[in-house]
């Protein structure tokens, strides 16, 4: 599943607001200027959304009308399908989103509704792209990702914790935060900066939950600058699990916030007691 990225020019799209969608074709059908009348565009702007036509020019404005013109540029475009993946298809680019703006194109193919959209993007080569991150050879990333694993997280101290471990692993079916031994601290972003700040270079994965991602992010333990890495969590789709090769700490970093309101955690490994004269 791999990205298409077009350049689109300059067109304008008169509709009406998108709670009344299902009126579009009735108020727009005696409009003059209807490019392709079998087409109905969404087009979305800083909050408000219309649906309606894309027209050439616009002489008079229908009752309820809005027009909004939609700006030459790069986009991403992809099936509305696949929309749930499209963090994850950027992230195998060097493209970002570059403003809160898109559009939609529906059309009926053999009774069958269909739905494009695109979003607008800008190409950076600094950005971070997933497959081409440095990682551990295979064998080594798997004995260590089991490592990291076993060391931070009870997966299997009763029936109910294997069952779901097993979900999450096999179906990708929950979180493995949520298998974290206690204590561990919720933190802030700001924090997990702060915590890492004298670490040069750390180990870490991903989880990820289309196709893509899961390709990508359950096959390695990757390596990279730490700063280089904070600096852009957010290309990595859900939850990031951060260590190194001590594995006596862990920072991650998590999609949704705990009751509290804390995205981010940092867990220590317990020391080990000794017992005198061994």
């Amino acid at each position: 599943m791999e990205l298409k990225v077009e350049t689109v020019d300059e067109f304008i799209v008169l509709g009406v607001p998108d709670e009344l969608d299902n009126q579009v074709n009735s108020i727009l059908w005696n409009t003059p200027y209807v490019e392709n009348p079998d087409l109905t565009y969404y087009v979305y702007d800083s909050g408000s959304s219309i649906c309606g036509k894309r027209v050439s020019k616009v002489n008079e404005m229908p009752n309820s009308c809005q027009v909004i013109i939609v700006p030459k540029g790069t986009y991403a475009v992809y099936h509305d399908d696949d929309s749930q993946h499209i963090r994850d298809m950027l992230a195998k680019t060097y493209y970002k989103v570059s403003r809160d703006f898109g559009y939609s194109i529906t059309f009926r193919q053999s009774y069958i509704a269909h739905t494009y959209r695109y979003t607008p993007v800008e190409f950076c080569e600094d950005l971070i792209n997933i497959t081409k991150l440095p990682h551990l050879p295979k064998k080594q990333s798997r004995s260590l990702r089991d490592a990291y694993i076993r060391t931070f997280f009870d997966t299997d101290s009763d029936d109910y914790r294997t069952h779901y471990f097993q979900l999450y692993w096999e179906q990708g079916v929950g979180y493995l935060w949520g298998f974290l031994k206690k204590p561990f601290t919720p933190v802030h972003l700001e924090d997990v900066k702060q915590f890492l700040q004298q670490t040069d270079q750390v180990l870490f994965f991903w989880d990820s939950y289309s196709p893509i991602g899961t390709e990508i992010s359950r096959k390695y333990v990757y390596k990279m600058q730490t700063q280089k890495l904070l600096n852009q969590y957010n290309r990595f789709t859900d939850d990031l699990y951060i260590f190194d090769e001590t594995l006596t700490w862990t920072a991650v970093i998590s999609h949704e916030p705990d009751p509290n309101g804390f995205y981010c955690c940092i867990a220590k490994r317990p020391a080990i007691k000794k017992v005198d004269g061994k």
